[in-house]
């Protein structure tokens, strides 16, 4: 799912750089860049019986926007909610994830608003969007 939501924000506009995992590094010259954590996902075996397994998936969709040292407050209400909103409607668009196989649905649970983003060193200003994926596969029962 991961990869499915990098190939959504390749080429987005207002995005410069997005990767599937978190980066070992980033460069400033890299802004606004987009990456992905897994979360948590509960195991349901019961909706489509012992065969099907479901999960509901969350992922934690991080972007950074403006290097921490740059972040006026003026600058972050300019550039940051803009983009959460646009990013939240490229998600929204894309419900299947790009038609992943097996995703029955993306929805967005939360954003989280202007924060510091952990990483790096608490080096960049941006937001999360928690993005929860359900899907399915079949189990393979083995000996």
């Amino acid at each position: 799912h991961r990869t499915a939501i990098k190939t959504i924000f390749t080429n987005f506009s207002g995005i410069t750089k997005a990767f599937d995992i978190v980066p070992e590094k980033l460069d400033t010259a890299e802004l606004p860049a987009l990456w992905t954590f897994t979360s948590q996902a509960p195991h349901n075996k019961t909706e489509y019986g012992n065969n099907i397994l479901s999960y509901e998936r969350i992922y934690r969709i991080q972007v950074a926007v403006i290097p921490i040292g740059q972040a006026t407050p003026t600058l972050r209400e300019l550039k940051v909610p803009p983009l959460i909103e646009s990013v939240s409607e490229e998600l929204e668009a894309y419900p299947m994830l790009k038609n992943t196989l097996g995703v029955q649905e993306a929805n967005i649970l939360s954003d989280s608003g202007i924060v510091i983003l952990p990483e790096f060193g608490a080096s960049f200003v941006g937001f999360e969007i928690r993005l929860e994926v359900r899907y399915f596969h079949k189990r393979v029962y083995k000996e």
